[in-house]
């Protein structure tokens, strides 16, 4: 599995998900009430080829600190405090010059995922009784589970129960400081209404592990603000918070061990935009010209909202001068392939809540 520390030697790290497989520094560690600090858009590894994980592990500079992006497009690093009682073990703070381009992660709506257990407990035991006792199961044009009963469709639209079974179908392979990885056998772990989605309903087109019809970032997507984004940081910080990263409290601290997306050479989970979302044809009701009453239109999901573009597959990246940024192919990680299935289904609810819009 991928493990990463918990960010650097003072405590002033980059909350849930901090540190690298590099490990951590001598005398690091943040207490558990700062587990979910300051949440800091992060250099990220999505390279499973160096050693070091390849799952969204943070890039550690020579002493052990996270590096951020700064809103500018350059990193901002962790330079010592001078006010510090040991020089030779110094504190380690954001480099005061640097601090107006930090940008933090809200998690928004998703914060939930920080309630009670009993919350969580709860929503997950409606979401599953309504998959169970169900004639039959969809999902609606973001991928959100649909159920039948008696012949009436309805929607898991809740975000705590979305969110709720995003965590249970997440972690069921998961084993005490292991996270778990995206593979045949956690698929399998599902119920198999579930298990059906990932095929989907085309048979010439059949979902795979790899490629799936149907996936849990649909939920994901669905716990989040509609009108906000789902990243690649707020995925892996919310992944923390929800136990789908292995977060453990060790004698140093805080280590995570990421969930997989790679199988340490090349991506496990592939997301293409067309392939979910081209041909997916709903009806909708939008003002199309000057006078105010909608009009009724039909139309594909792929040209709708993404205007019949697809993502581009890149990640930041520091180069060989350690100070300057910039985007490299990131085709060997899934990580960031699930964080955007996870916004496009965010994007694909906005225009349903936008122009009430339903599967044809």
């Amino acid at each position: 599995m991928a493990r990463g520390g918990n960010g650097n030697g003072s405590g002033n790290g980059a909350g849930v998900g901090g540190g690298n497989g590099g490990g951590q520094p001598t005398g690091s560690g943040i207490k558990k009430g700062e587990l979910f600090g300051d949440m800091y858009v992060l250099l990220r590894d999505l390279d499973p080829t160096d050693g070091d994980g390849g799952n969204g592990e943070p890039v550690l500079d020579a002493n052990g600190n996270p590096i951020l992006v700064g809103s500018d497009g350059d990193p901002i690093f962790y330079v010592a405090d001078p006010l510090s009682e040991d020089p030779d073990n110094p504190d380690w703070i954001l480099d005061p010059d640097r601090e107006s381009f930090v940008q933090e992660v809200e998690l928004e709506r998703a914060n939930v995922a920080r309630a009670p257990d009993k919350v969580m407990e709860k929503a997950l035991d409606a979401a599953l009784l309504k998959i169970e006792t169900a004639d039959s199961v969809g999902t609606d044009a973001a991928g959100r589970i649909t159920y039948t009963v008696n012949g009436i469709e309805s929607t898991i639209d809740s975000p705590v129960e979305n969110l709720a079974l995003y965590k249970y179908l997440m972690t069921r392979d998961a084993e005490g400081t292991d996270a778990g990885g995206w593979s045949d056998d956690l698929i399998d772990s599902w119920p198999q209404a579930l298990q059906d989605l990932v095929v989907g309903d085309d048979p010439d087109n059949p979902g795979t592990t790899e490629s799936p019809a149907w996936d849990p970032a649909s939920l994901l997507g669905a716990a989040f603000a509609k009108e906000g984004e789902v990243t690649l940081d707020g995925m892996l910080y919310e992944n923390s918070v929800l136990g789908v990263n292995a977060v453990s409290q060790t004698g140093s601290g805080v280590e995570i061990d990421y969930f997989e997306f790679n199988n340490g050479t090349s991506e496990s989970y592939d997301y293409v935009r067309s392939d979910r979302y081209e041909g997916v044809m709903v009806e909708y009701y939008m003002n199309m010209d000057d006078d105010p009453d909608l009009e009724y239109g039909t139309g594909d999901i792929y040209d709708l909202v993404f205007n019949k573009q697809d993502w581009s597959d890149n990640y930041i990246v520091l180069q060989a001068d350690g100070e300057t940024l910039e985007e490299e192919d990131a085709t060997g990680s899934g990580a960031n392939d699930f964080a955007q299935a996870a916004d496009d289904a965010r994007a694909v609810i906005f225009f349903m809540h936008e122009y009430d819009a339903t599967l044809i």
